[in-house]
């Protein structure tokens, strides 16, 4: 599986998802599907998450 990162801010977390935008759009990305700083939470800005190119394209974040 091909990955990406992008840097984005959490603007909001659930058990299963977080919030992102990258200023320009909002995604909900599930944590399944992504690695990041799990100690970054809501309100966090600049956020390195890894994720897999094609849910990175799916939700126009790259």
């Amino acid at each position: 599986m091909t990955t990406t990162t992008i840097t984005v801010d959490i603007i909001r977390e659930t058990a299963d998802a977080i919030l992102v935008t990258d200023s320009d759009r909002r995604a909900w990305l599930p944590k399944s599907q992504i690695e990041y700083d799990t100690d970054a939470g809501a309100g966090d800005t600049a956020v390195d998450i890894e994720l897999p190119v094609w849910l990175a394209e799916k939700e126009a974040l790259v």
